[in-house]
């Protein structure tokens, strides 16, 4: 029964994709794509951005968008707003490892998910110097 609600949020997303880019697209710099695929969330707050050993305990997620720029995700679980790294699981069962921070994040009303959007890079107000 979760995997045909999460069928069915995937595809809910994935429909309102072309309207946010046409609403959104001129702002910004790399194109999304539609994909599908698994990623797991390491919050580390205030600590050093060192992937971790082991999956295990991480919220897991899966995508529905993917650009340079971040990645579009619904989860289980709620992800605090602070820096993260993001794996993305690839398909010969590494895990890539992008750092990032949470910009958007919202309950699914009446569905068991949350949906994120996640920007690759260190956040501004986070840069030394």
């Amino acid at each position: 029964r979760q995997h045909r609600a999460l069928e069915r949020v995937l595809e809910g997303l994935e429909k309102v994709l072309p309207r946010a880019d046409a609403q959104y697209g001129r702002q910004r710099r790399h194109d999304r794509k539609h994909y599908r695929g698994t990623l797991s969330v390491f919050a580390y707050g205030t600590q050093p951005a060192i992937p971790p050993q082991t999956l295990e305990g991480l919220p897991l997620g899966w995508t529905y968008s993917l650009s340079q720029g971040g990645v579009g995700f619904v989860a289980l679980e709620e992800i605090p707003h602070e820096p993260v790294l993001v794996g993305l699981h690839m398909p010969n069962g590494t895990v890539k490892w992008l750092p990032g921070h949470v910009v958007r994040g919202r309950e699914i009303p009446e569905e068991a998910f949350w949906e994120y959007g996640v920007a690759f890079g260190v956040p501004k107000d986070k840069v030394e110097g």
